[in-house]
């Protein structure tokens, strides 16, 4: 067995874990590890067949909720539920946020441009959100970038005076393989693997996988 010397040790390299690990290692000079459970797959590894991406997801894709009426696809991976969603992307709502603050007294975080949330100059929540809707590039789609069954119901909609909304992406240069559970194998995606995982090693943040916590 390895013992391994760090001074912050973050569990899970997924959205959140990952995130955290790059920021920390941008801010500070502690030395971090970064454990995951699942394993560190990259583009390489994603053939797009649903049996061999089981490896992908917790319980290989059997995780359903406790009653087992409900399948929860729950990522274990480097870049865990990103490496395996849709890219799909929102802000947090201020609603949902004071909702937080009220009832689980999340009071150290404000989407005032003027507040200081985590000691360092210019961070707050709201420019954490827009520095990561940058580096992951969320965008509203193009129009090529939408397939003809969502332009027909766009257009349903518009005669009937419904409004719709494009719900927004965290990809470059899609090419619409609609493989994104199996893991995009061209990089496409800015899934957390392929971004923050990525950054916090760039910053020396070591990564260890197939860990057990």
């Amino acid at each position: 067995m390895t013992n391994v010397d760090a001074d912050i040790a973050i569990v899970g390299a997924g959205a959140a874990g990952a995130t955290l690990a790059a920021t920390l290692a941008e801010f500070t000079n502690k030395r971090i590890v970064l454990l995951e459970r699942g394993g560190y797959f990259t583009h390489e590894f994603f053939d797009q067949r649903e049996l061999d991406m089981s490896l992908l997801y917790a319980d290989r894709g059997s995780r359903t909720t406790v009653e087992g009426a409900i399948p929860v696809q729950s990522g274990e991976c480097v870049g865990g539920g990103t490496t395996i969603n849709y890219a799909l992307c929102f802000d947090p709502r201020q609603d949902v946020w004071n909702e937080w603050k009220r009832d689980v007294g999340l009071n150290g975080f404000s989407f005032e441009r003027a507040a200081n949330d985590y000691g360092v100059l210019g961070l707050n929540m709201a420019s954490s959100l827009a520095e990561v809707r940058r580096r992951i590039n969320v965008h509203s789609p193009l129009d090529d970038e939408i397939n003809g069954n969502n332009h027909a119901l766009a257009a349903g909609c518009k005669a009937l005076g419904i409004p719709t909304k494009r719900h927004e992406l965290s990809m470059i240069d899609c090419i619409g393989c609609g493989y994104c559970a199996q893991g995009c194998a061209y990089d496409r995606k800015l899934s957390t693997m392929v971004t923050y995982a990525r950054d916090a090693q760039r910053r020396n943040v070591q990564l260890i996988h197939h860990c057990d916590v």
